[in-house]
């Protein structure tokens, strides 16, 4: 038996034995039954029967309160497989042996209340015992071959009949449990299915987080290791460059230049590696001020300036005179909208414009654009861009050179702010990207701020 088979089968019979309503509702049945034929049939047989019963019955919640402290125990609960089929064989060979004794086909009262005793309890056996088939059928078939047999020994017509009946009535009984047990261990199954799912979730979040915290502390501890020696390379180089020690000739001083550059690019990108770690491992803070976009935004166009003018591309500034101040952290903002620039720059073939805007937002915030026409990409490749070290175009001799760090790295300056990176792109028609700051970061001008203006 498999581990899922053994768990269904410890749910069947939790089921099984889930409530004392099953025994406590025979228990009242048999009490109305002897009250009612008390005085009408032979005394010392209903008693006998009435007592057998109870005493059955009382043991019954005796087990009942035993199982109930073996249900956290899987398997102990397995146990109960074949204590469960003697249990329901018992109880149905007792109503089995009311019905045989106290049916009478001289008499139709009787033999009415009879049947409805025995029916009443089959019908209810079959919604409380379908849970667990074996235990099911002991209960049905003990309870009415009894009875059948009885009816075949009265011998009479009608009882023949009755007999027949009964076996009819048997056969349709035991179809419909089987009926109603697939249904209710498909849904055991499938609850367990669910929530086997729902742990294997679970851990494969727990375990991908711990792997992405792990990533990004090795990620920052790295940067920060490989900064310190980079960091003497630029100095070096400068002052190779510089002839601190001495004169040198042209070409040394021109590999001493590629050497400086090539450290500022290496520099750039760790520094980008470093913020994305500290982001997703929440350890890069923002430190708010007030701060002017009409004094950032220029100070980045001039330093994309010099790459833009080579790649043969127009910058364009569209800044309303009364744009507000902000409360914003202004090196990641700047860092943020150079990225932004950068790759404009970088996807805009020559002979193309890039324009960069800001404007007051319909709801109060502040929002700052970069617009191209370069070659744009589709919108379903926009969540793709978004992710850290993705590339579009993941080939090795891919014409734009670059991370993938340019547009996720913006995208969570700007969050930590608060506000949002909004995306408008298409093939071959270019890309609109949005910084969005929310309204609480945005420093309204009215007359109490020109009044403290006037007082300082």
């Amino acid at each position: 038996m498999s581990n899922l088979e053994a768990r269904v089968r410890a749910e069947q019979l939790r089921l099984l034995f889930k409530s004392p309503i099953s025994f406590l509702g025979s228990a009242a049945t048999a009490a109305v039954a002897a009250a009612v034929l008390g005085g009408r049939i032979d005394a010392w047989l209903l008693l006998s029967w009435a007592g057998l019963t109870l005493a059955w019955l009382g043991g019954r919640a005796v087990l009942w309160l035993w199982f109930r402290r073996e249900t956290s125990d899987q398997a102990l609960i397995a146990r109960w497989s074949w204590r469960a089929v003697g249990i329901m064989a018992a109880s149905g060979i007792l109503w089995g042996l009311f019905g045989a004794a106290f049916y009478l086909p001289a008499d139709p009262e009787f033999s009415a209340f009879m049947i409805l005793v025995v029916a009443s309890m089959l019908a209810g056996g079959a919604f409380m015992y379908a849970a667990y088939l074996p235990a099911y059928y002991a209960f049905i078939v003990c309870c009415t071959l009894p009875i059948a047999a009885a009816a075949f020994q009265h011998g009479t017509p009608s009882s023949i009949v009755f007999g027949l009946m009964t076996l009819a009535y048997l056969a349709s009984m035991l179809g419909m449990g089987r009926t109603m047990n697939r249904s209710i261990v498909k849904m055991i199954g499938l609850r367990f299915a669910n929530a086997d799912l729902v742990a294997n979730l679970r851990q494969a979040k727990e375990t991908a987080e711990i792997a992405s915290r792990v990533k990004s502390e090795f990620l920052a501890t790295m940067s920060h290791e490989l900064r310190t020696p980079l960091n003497a390379v630029l100095g070096f180089s400068e002052m190779i460059q510089a002839g601190t020690s001495g004169p040198i000739d042209a070409k040394y001083r021109a590999y001493a230049a590629d050497i400086h550059s090539s450290g500022e690019h290496l520099l750039a990108l760790i520094s980008d590696i470093l913020d994305i770690s500290k982001i997703e491992s929440g350890r890069l803070d923002i430190h708010d001020d007030r701060a002017s976009l009409a004094d950032i935004m220029p100070r980045c166009l001039r330093l994309i300036a010099p790459r833009a003018a080579e790649g043969e591309l127009a910058l364009i500034e569209r800044l309303p005179p009364d744009l507000p101040d902000v409360i914003v952290d202004e090196v990641r903002i700047k860092q943020a909208l150079i990225n932004l620039l950068s790759n404009a720059v970088k996807f805009t073939p020559a002979g193309g414009r890039i324009e960069v805007s800001a404007r007051t937002a319909e709801d109060g915030g502040v929002e700052i654009a970069v617009a191209d026409d370069g070659i744009g990409m589709r919108p379903e490749d926009v969540p793709v861009a978004l992710e850290p070290f993705r590339q579009l175009d993941s080939r090795l001799a891919r014409p734009y050179e670059g991370t993938g760090l340019g547009l996720p790295l913006a995208k969570r300056l700007i969050e930590l702010h608060g506000g949002a990176l909004v995306i408008d792109t298409a093939p071959e028609r270019g890309t609109r990207v949005a910084l969005r700051l929310p309204p609480e970061r945005v420093i309204r001008r009215g007359p109490a701020a020109f009044s403290a203006s006037a007082a300082d």
